[in-house]
């Protein structure tokens, strides 16, 4: 069971889980990427103290790269670019990748259903 953290938290909690240093900048820059969408950013962005002030600009230029980034992917999504760009990077189609997914959720679900009936078996062997 995973436990819910907001993306930023989440980010950071991986890579401090796989060792990966970062410096006081990358983490301010990471942290603040959601700008003013996220209520805990505000006191790091509407500070008007000098000294309490961002020091770099990596903030605000990650903040934009992601605010461009999802704005030019809800577009292409709006136009359903996807649909006219049919050849996906493996060569396949939309349709083939479709398939192909469709097949591997039967796959799944005929796979839990298997380990639900083992499941069910053991408890039937030893459960007392």
């Amino acid at each position: 069971r995973v436990e819910y953290m907001t993306i930023t938290d989440r980010a950071t909690w991986i890579l401090q889980h796989f060792g990966i240093k970062m410096t006081e900048n990358e983490y301010l820059g990471l942290r603040l990427t959601d700008g003013l969408y996220e209520e805990a950013n505000k006191t790091y962005y509407m500070n008007w103290s000098k000294d309490n002030q961002l020091k770099s600009n990596i903030a605000y230029i990650l903040h934009q790269a992601d605010l461009m980034a999802t704005k030019i992917e809800y577009n292409e999504w709006q136009r359903d670019d996807y649909s006219y760009n049919t050849e996906f990077g493996d060569g396949k189609t939309k349709e083939e990748m479709e398939k192909i997914d469709k097949q591997n959720m039967e796959s799944m679900s005929k796979k839990k259903e298997e380990s639900k009936r083992s499941h069910e078996l053991f408890k039937e062997l030893f459960d007392e």
